[in-house]
């Protein structure tokens, strides 16, 4: 049987951010929507997480999208966390690679984030990701959710109480998209089959085929 195009690990972060965060994202869990969560973490501080990778961390995300220019419903704050973010990720390759850390071959979620997840666009995402794949070959990819209830003040966050996104509809939307039959089934006609990290073989840090995508993402 001939590999999907895609193997698709379905990330919810922030877990452990409040009680109402954890319930929605166990539920997408159980339903079988998420294949893995990520804990809080500072990214500040990715030179010294990196030496995690001796105590048995094997990977972690490059959040790099391909395509975020042509993303036209992404809102001007949107669109500069997401350079920001490009920017802090470009410059942990480094500290990641030297520690053996591995990461998949592709990474969407900032162009479907909160408002702007629907089927159709977590789709086009994974598109924009497999452009120039040779045919028959296969693509490791990392959805980046972050579905939940709504938290409730002051129960949550990071010793400040819940953000505005945290408290929005926005995370509720998320769970929804993830969980319903819609998204399932265009991920399953465009050959997609989700799948957890340990379940991957992801290409070591320095390949051609990352090199390659790095190359394709600068702005």
């Amino acid at each position: 049987m001939a590999w999907p195009r895609v193997r698709l690990v379905v990330t919810a972060d922030d877990f452990g951010y409040c009680p109402r965060r954890d319930e929605g994202i166990v539920e997408a869990f159980l339903a079988g929507a998420v294949t893995s969560v990520s804990l809080l973490v500072n990214g500040a501080t990715a030179e010294s997480a990196a030496e995690l990778a001796r105590s048995g961390v094997r990977f972690t995300r490059l959040p790099l999208e391909r395509g975020l220019g042509d993303c036209t419903w992404l809102e001007a704050p949107a669109r500069a966390f997401a350079c920001a973010v490009e920017r802090d990720a470009r410059a942990a390759v480094g500290p990641f690679s030297r520690s053996g850390l591995r990461w998949t071959d592709a990474f969407v979620g900032l162009s479907t984030c909160g408002r702007h997840m629907s089927a159709h666009r977590v789709s086009g995402a994974l598109a924009r990701a497999l452009e120039g794949t040779p045919t028959g070959h296969s693509l490791t990819a990392e959805l980046m959710a972050h579905p939940g209830y709504p938290s409730v003040p002051p129960a949550g966050g990071c010793g400040e109480g819940p953000d505005a996104f945290s408290c929005s509809w926005e995370r509720l939307h998320e769970l929804r998209v993830l969980t319903e039959p819609t998204l399932q089934a265009r991920l399953a006609q465009d050959g997609v089959q989700l799948c957890a990290l340990h379940d991957l073989e992801s290409k070591r840090p320095g390949e051609a085929t990352l090199a390659t995508f790095l190359e394709s993402s600068q702005p």
